[in-house]
């Protein structure tokens, strides 16, 4: 009885070790995206995916998303952009 229990138990136990062997998953990168034109400050957003066109796709659905909440909640919002130095712009939102 012992025999075949410690049969059971080994037979389980290399099953187990080669459940790991599946098919490889493809990998997530990391990817970043930066709006400017959402609320009053600048909104990013970094998340995991497969690919630039994947990400892109769901940051393109996220950025429509705020804008439609924002659009809700405060109507239509202007801005206008003023360079202040290199790189550094000063923005202005107002209602219209």
């Amino acid at each position: 009885m012992k025999r075949v229990f410690s049969c059971v138990v080994a037979a389980s136990l290399a099953l187990s070790l080669l459940a790991g062997c599946s098919a490889k998953k493809p990998t997530q990168e990391r990817y970043t995206t930066i709006f400017y034109d959402v609320f009053d400050t600048i909104t990013t957003l970094r998340g995991y995916d497969v690919s630039q066109e994947a990400f892109d796709k769901q940051a393109r659905q996220t950025h429509e998303a705020l804008l439609a909440y924002l659009r809700s909640e405060l109507g239509t919002v202007q801005w206008e952009a003023e360079k202040v130095s290199a790189g550094l712009y000063f923005f202005r939102f107002f209602q219209s």
